[in-house]
């Protein structure tokens, strides 16, 4: 669950200055955002098996329950708050209007956070925060974009914001990488088995985007050539979503 998201953020941004096709593009970030998801939930389950709520998964028919009450109630659940938010995001969407344009980003901030917060609360969703964040976002994006007053303005915010939280977030692994690297506890096998596993995930990946590849192509007009199959396999690059397990 810690080493199947990846993070296309470095690729995306590479491929737009190279001129990669779209299809290639639409790839790497669909996979991403799939599996951000799917991570979350398996490192969620897994890691509570591993603590003290053994309990909650005490049968398999249990634990296929709730998997799947996260993976359905979390899209549904943000599809929710994505037309909540296209509704107040429609009724101040007067062109010209700064009042407006704080408004909007407004509400879309707090459909963002507030989304994540109901679906992540294991009181109130118990789901994926992650799934019902992106699938608010895919309602906003379908239904609210053609009003928008200020795209760039919106598009401003959100790239600074995420480059603020990703700079946290490395910020505080490299606080805890540098306590690591003193601590008795690491040796050099480790290491070694750090580059192992670092050879064994892109072994693997290799194989599931070859044996994936005729299913793919059967799916859309863009066909996934040999050579875009080996960049999508170097472009699997773990991110945020990796580190940030770790971390918790």
């Amino acid at each position: 669950s810690l080493l199947s998201a990846t993070d296309p953020i470095a690729v995306l941004t590479l491929m737009k200055e190279l001129g990669a096709p779209k299809g290639l593009t639409y790839q790497i970030s669909g996979e991403s955002l799939f599996n951000d998801g799917t991570s979350v939930i398996l490192f969620t389950v897994f890691f509570d098996m591993s603590r003290h709520r053994r309990g909650q998964y005490a049968s398999v028919a249990r634990l296929i329950r709730i998997i799947t009450r996260m993976i359905f109630f979390s899209p549904c659940l943000g599809i929710l708050v994505g037309a909540i938010a296209v509704y107040w995001m429609k009724k101040a969407s007067r062109r010209h209007s700064k009042t407006d344009a704080l408004v909007q980003l407004s509400v879309l901030l707090v459909a963002a956070y507030l989304g994540f917060f109901l679906s992540d609360n294991s009181k109130i969703g118990q789901a994926s925060g992650i799934l019902t964040t992106v699938a608010c976002a895919a309602v906003i994006s379908f239904r609210a974009w053609p009003f928008i007053v200020s795209r760039e303005a919106i598009e401003n915010v959100w790239a600074t914001a995420e480059h603020v939280l990703i700079t946290m977030i490395f910020s505080v692994v490299g606080i805890l990488m540098s306590r690591a690297k003193l601590s008795q506890n690491v040796n050099g096998r480790d290491v070694l088995n750090c580059i192992i596993l670092y050879l064994a995930v892109f072994a693997i990946r290799a194989v599931v985007v070859f044996v994936c590849r005729p299913f793919m192509n059967c799916m859309g007009p863009h066909k996934v050539t040999t050579k875009e199959s080996i960049f999508l396999i170097w472009g699997g690059l773990r991110g945020v979503i990796a580190i940030r397990a770790v971390v918790v």
